[in-house]
């Protein structure tokens, strides 16, 4: 089966679709006493950049509003890395600049 992926050395084939790999992204929210971490993994997405716009607005959704607690942490990094898979399909979380 062919790979869905961007090329990064020692770790994908090059990409025989047009469709870009999918990001995951992760969101904490909460305090510095209780952090809640939301995960989301957004195709759509050319850029890191856009890839957290989507997910910031898929956790400001009704869908997702419970289960945040409070705004999004100014105490911990977003979590922005590319889903590859190598040529034997295994995924491989690669973290974006």
């Amino acid at each position: 089966m062919p790979s869905n992926t961007a090329h990064t050395p020692g770790t994908s084939a090059p990409s025989v679709t047009d469709s870009p790999a999918p990001w995951l992204i992760g969101l904490p929210f909460g305090s510095a006493a209780h952090v809640v971490w939301l995960y989301y993994v957004v195709k759509e997405a050319e850029d890191g950049i856009r890839a957290v716009r989507v997910a910031l607005e898929r956790a400001n959704g009704e869908r997702d509003r419970p289960a945040r607690e409070g705004p999004l942490a100014q105490v911990e990094p977003i979590e922005v890395q590319r889903i590859l898979h190598d040529a034997v399909g295994h995924a491989n979380l690669v973290p974006w600049p």
